[in-house]
C-alpha cells in the first residue's frame, strides 16, 4: 500500500534522527513525486540519519569539468532530453536541465579520470537531475547508484548472468522463448542493454522513477533488475507474438508505459518460484 506524502514528510521531518528502516519499508510502494527526490538522498545515503551532520557541505563540483564537454555528450543529453520532453519542462527549462545534466556526468569523468564516457551516464543520471534539485546532492546520488551497479556487477560477471537470465527466460515463459527464436531474434543484445542501462533508457520515465524507488529502498534491489526484467516480457507477451522482427525490436528498446507496480509485484513472483525451484542462485 502506497504512502502518502503527509507520512513521508513526517519520517523526513524527525527531530533528531530519521527512521531508515521506515523510511525504506515506505519508498518500497513507491514514493510521491513532491518528496521522491528527498527521499532518495536519504535512500543512497547521500544524506545521513542523523541529522547533527547536516551542516557539512558535499564536495564542489571541480573548475575542471569544461575539457570534457565533448560533442558526443552534448548529442547524447540532447536526445535524453528531447525524449522526455514533456515531463521535463513540468519541472524546469529544458536547458536548465540540459546543463545540470552536463554538469554532473562532467563531474564524474573529472573525478574519475580512468572512466571513459559512456551514454549510459546520461540515462542514470537524468532521474536524479529530474527529481533532486540540489545539484550537489542529483550528483553525489549518481556516484551511489554507480557504486551500486559496480558491486552488483563484481558478484557475477555479465556474460554469465545474461547466460542464466536467458535459461531463467526459457524456463519461465517458454512460449515467448520459443517466438523469439522462431524470429530469430538475438535477445542477449538487448538484455545486455536492459542490464546496463537498469532499464533507464528502455522505459518512460515515469516507470524508471517508481521502479528505482523500489531499488533504492533495499540494500540489495538491484538483485530483484532480472526479474523485472522477465516480467515485462511476460507483461508483453501477448503483444509480442503477434509482432514481427523488426516491430519486437523497436518495442523492446522504447517500451511503453506501464504499471510498475504489478511488474514489480510480477518480478516477486518470479523470484519467489525461482528460490522454490533452487534456480534463484542464477542470477
Amino acid at each position: 500500500m502506497a504512502t502518502t506524502d503527509e507520512d513521508f514528510i513526517e519520517i523526513l521531518n524527525a527531530e533528531q534522527q530519521v527512521d531508515l528502516d521506515r523510511l525504506r519499508q515506505a519508498a518500497w510502494h513507491g514514493i510521491p513525486d513532491s518528496v521522491r527526490g528527498h527521499v532518495w538522498t536519504y535512500l543512497l545515503g547521500v544524506k545521513k540519519a542523523d541529522k547533527s551532520h547536516e551542516h557539512q557541505r558535499l564536495e564542489e563540483l571541480s573548475d575542471n569539468e569544461a575539457q570534457f564537454v565533448v560533442k558526443r555528450l552534448r548529442g547524447e543529453i540532447n536526445r535524453y532530453c528531447q525524449n522526455r520532453k514533456q515531463l521535463i519542462i513540468q519541472q524546469s527549462a529544458i536547458t536548465d536541465f540540459e546543463h545540470t545534466l552536463l554538469r554532473i556526468i562532467s563531474t564524474h569523468l573529472n573525478q574519475h579520470l580512468d572512466s571513459p564516457f559512456s551514454s549510459t551516464f546520461v540515462y542514470l543520471c537524468g532521474p536524479f537531475v529530474y527529481c533532486i534539485h540540489d545539484e550537489e546532492e542529483g550528483y553525489q546520488a549518481f556516484e551511489k547508484l554507480l557504486s551500486m551497479l559496480e558491486m552488483w556487477q563484481q558478484t557475477r560477471d555479465l556474460n554469465d548472468r545474461l547466460s542464466h537470465f536467458l535459461m531463467l527466460f526459457r524456463s519461465l515463459i517458454p512460449d515467448l522463448y520459443q517466438t523469439f527464436l522462431d524470429e530469430e531474434i538475438s535477445f542477449k543484445e538487448l538484455a545486455t542493454s536492459w542490464f546496463e542501462y537498469l532499464l533507464s533508457k528502455q522505459l518512460p520515465l515515469e516507470c524508471v522513477l517508481r521502479l528505482w524507488d523500489t531499488y533504492f529502498s533495499s540494500p540489495d534491489g538491484l538483485s530483484l533488475h532480472p526479474y523485472v526484467c522477465l516480467a515485462l516480457l511476460s507483461y508483453l507477451k501477448d503483444e509480442i507474438e503477434d509482432m514481427d522482427f523488426s516491430e519486437i525490436h523497436t518495442l523492446l528498446q522504447r517500451l511503453p508505459m506501464v504499471d510498475m507496480d504489478k511488474i514489480i509485484s510480477h518480478a516477486l513472483r518470479f523470484k519467489y518460484e525461482c528460490m522454490e525451484r533452487g534456480m534463484s542462485d542464477l542470477l
